[in-house]
């Protein structure tokens, strides 16, 4: 029989933890809950869940302490819950590694669609060239594995800038336009200038990637079209 797919909400208000519970329970998931992020954080390192519900209200830490403090322990698609749409924090957050963010109020559709979204990206993806593995200098891309190695050592993105990362790899050497790549941020709300959230997600992965990120060796920009990925 097959396990269920594990979700740990993480939740101050005891209400909402519960309606949050019944409802994605009632979608055939498994469910972990707590109310605080330190116990979270405990859950993610033991038990291993495949999707993490955090609201920013929970007392422990803050919201980027709590993302920063996971992702130096796994890579678990984390959805960030508010009652605030403002977007600098939004921006912080994603940035710091969580990989959706919804405010408040929402309909528990839209969070299992999320959910699904986030479970659906976190899969290994298969690679749709005949090398599952990019290689050059100290920079090793596991297309299939969904995985970015610098010297070595694994450094986590988010599905967003992995998407962004596979699109340029898989065309290396050749310019991406802008508008190819606004394709890969598509499953976020993005209200403004599509470029101006673009070059966030390209500066973060600069600075995962790049040896020195404000000189960039690897992702170059072309002036007026877009980027491109360079080997050397």
């Amino acid at each position: 029989m097959k396990s269920k797919t594990m979700i740990l909400i993480v939740e101050k208000d005891a209400p909402m933890r519960k309606y949050l519970k019944l409802f994605l329970s009632s979608k055939e998931y498994g469910i972990l809950e707590t109310d605080s992020a330190g116990r979270a954080v405990e859950i993610v390192t033991d038990r291993r869940p495949e999707l993490v519900i955090y609201d920013l209200m929970t007392p422990g830490m803050n919201g980027g302490q709590f993302v920063e403090t996971i992702r130096k322990k796994s890579s678990v698609p984390i959805i960030i819950l508010s009652s605030s749409d403002e977007q600098r924090e939004k921006i912080s957050l994603l940035l710091s590694g969580a990989d959706d963010y919804l405010t408040k109020p929402f309909s528990p559709e839209e969070l299992h669609a999320r959910a699904q979204v986030a479970l659906r990206r976190a899969l290994p993806i298969e690679s749709v060239s005949g090398e599952p593995v990019i290689k050059f200098d100290n920079v090793l891309i596991d297309l299939q594995g969904h995985r970015l190695l610098v010297d070595g050592r694994e450094v986590h993105l988010t599905p967003t800038e992995f998407r962004l990362l596979k699109c340029l790899a898989l065309s290396q050497g050749k310019a991406i336009a802008f508008k190819s790549l606004f394709n890969e941020i598509r499953d976020r709300k993005i209200q403004g200038d599509s470029l101006a959230y673009l070059r966030v997600y390209i500066m973060q992965l600069r600075q995962k990637l790049e040896p020195v990120p404000t000189k960039p060796k690897y992702i170059v920009t072309v002036r007026g079209y877009g980027y491109l990925l360079q080997s050397s």
